[in-house]
């Protein structure tokens, strides 16, 4: 397991800010507790009030943009995973990762622990928390062996926990960023979609930013962002190509935005994702654990 930082991270976190600021899809799959907070998700355009024990599941085709509603900290366990880890532990009956996929496909993201089950996963994530980039012999184990029990118990309470319903938004807040989703490489703005729905720009704005708590720029320009560092892990797809199928009609405005939300270039973050991937045992070259 040489590569057991990268494959698997538990960190339990108390802080008054969120550690993405932008939408955002990870190569790993995600697993996020809420121990106690005020805290708002929006996850593939719908939003989420999370209660305590509100359990997230995420795989790397879910959009997520977490918010804290308060100045106050909130307590979390964040535990991110390469699914090739685990996959090894599949059998005929037990697909460790089944209900990561049913929650991506059916919009059923987010579960709600009761006070025992919370308990019961933190004991199991409090056994994978201090080995997890450890490199001495047998850590690795440990924690990969706490880990497919924590999947197990996820998985059983996936089938009988109550799902969470998104907050009631407009249909019309609904249609638009159903529309923003399915046509991030068009021509998308505010003007554009006002047309579309065929009301003001200051009308829909309002409205969106009011009901989803982010403007309804920020939420095309950082979806948009999201999408591109989704098609960056490509290898064949260069930044200009990439522009291009993100809507981005001007490249300079493309690396400048890709720079403000991320926080470096493009072809930075290419190079750096890949020098983080596992290697190939055959070949010795890179491998994207995208988990689709």
């Amino acid at each position: 397991m040489e590569y057991l930082d990268y494959l698997v991270e538990c960190n339990f976190t108390e802080a008054t800010d969120t550690l993405d600021k932008n939408y955002v899809a990870h190569a790993k799959y995600e697993m996020f507790l809420l121990l106690h907070g005020d805290v708002t998700i929006l996850i593939n355009s719908r939003k989420y009030h999370l209660q305590d024990g509100s359990l997230v599941l995420l795989t790397p085709r879910d959009l997520h943009l977490t918010m804290n509603n308060t100045s106050e900290t909130y307590r979390r366990i964040t535990m991110h995973f390469d699914p090739k880890v685990v996959q090894m532990f599949n059998t005929n009956n037990t697909n460790l990762l089944s209900c990561f996929h049913q929650a991506s496909a059916a919009q059923r993201n987010i579960i709600q622990l009761d006070e025992e089950q919370v308990h019961e996963y933190v004991r199991l994530a409090s056994s994978i928390a201090p080995y997890w980039g450890s490199r001495i012999f047998g850590d690795d184990l440990t924690a990969l062996s706490s880990l497919v029990l924590l999947l197990v118990y996820v998985n059983r309470a996936f089938l009988t926990q109550r799902i969470a319903v998104p907050v009631p938004c407009s249909p019309l807040v609904i249609q638009i960023a159903d529309y923003v989703d399915e046509n991030l490489g068009q021509n998308l703005s505010v003007a554009t979609l006002a047309e579309q729905f065929s009301y003001s720009q200051s009308y829909i704005s309002t409205l969106f930013s009011k009901q989803m708590g982010v403007s309804l720029k920020y939420f095309i320009i950082t979806k948009r962002i999201a999408y591109a560092k989704q098609l960056l892990l490509v290898a064949d797809n260069s930044v200009m190509s990439v522009c291009e199928q993100c809507g981005f009609n001007d490249y300079c405005n493309f690396i400048r935005s890709f720079k403000q939300i991320v926080g470096i270039t493009p072809l930075r973050w290419k190079q750096e994702a890949w020098a983080k991937a596992p290697r190939n045992d055959e070949t010795g070259e890179g491998v994207m654990a995208l988990g689709i």
